[in-house]
């Protein structure tokens, strides 16, 4: 008795011992599934945030040749909005100089948009650098900064991001 005992002890050991097993292969197997997954996905959405960058310059680019009230209509600049959301989620590096970036765009529009006059036949930029004050040359001088900073940032991490 004392042998089917034993028998049926090291059966039953090896059928948990299986059953474990396979349990933690299936774990393993999912978990760098999941890893690859992960990376794949910040990868994608650093990408995205790279391009957004660049059509938030556009988009500068086009606001400051604005001839009418077609700025007012063209004020917020979604790519930077993208930026900040994004550095929100998924990056918490970026987060800070995509503020600053925000920020400071958003103080160049207000300083652009105060000295805005309509009908003069000349761009926003035009007109605010015709008005040129101090106010605008420190502005400029911030919004130029925190895009530097942002980009450089967004350099600093691609190796951390952009592989998958």
């Amino acid at each position: 008795m004392d042998e089917k005992l034993t028998l049926a002890l090291v059966a039953a050991c090896s059928a948990a011992i299986g059953a474990l097993l396979t349990q933690l292969v299936t774990f393993l197997r999912e978990w760098i599934i999941y890893k690859r997954a992960n990376k794949a996905l910040l990868r994608e959405k650093y990408e995205l945030l790279v391009e957004n960058l660049s059509e938030s310059i556009s988009h500068k680019s086009r606001f400051d040749n604005c001839y009418d009230e077609q700025a007012f209509l063209d004020v917020i600049n979604k790519p930077i909005e993208k930026i900040y959301a994004l550095s929100i989620l998924y990056f918490p590096e970026l987060t800070e100089p995509s503020k600053c970036y925000y920020n400071s765009y958003r103080d160049y529009l207000m300083t652009l948009l105060k000295s805005y006059q309509p009908n003069t036949g000349l761009s926003v930029l035009m007109q605010a650098t015709m008005h040129g004050s101090d106010d605008f040359d420190l502005v400029l001088e911030k919004l130029h900064q925190s895009q530097k900073n942002l980009y450089e940032t967004i350099r600093n991490n691609a190796s951390k991001y952009a592989r998958a």
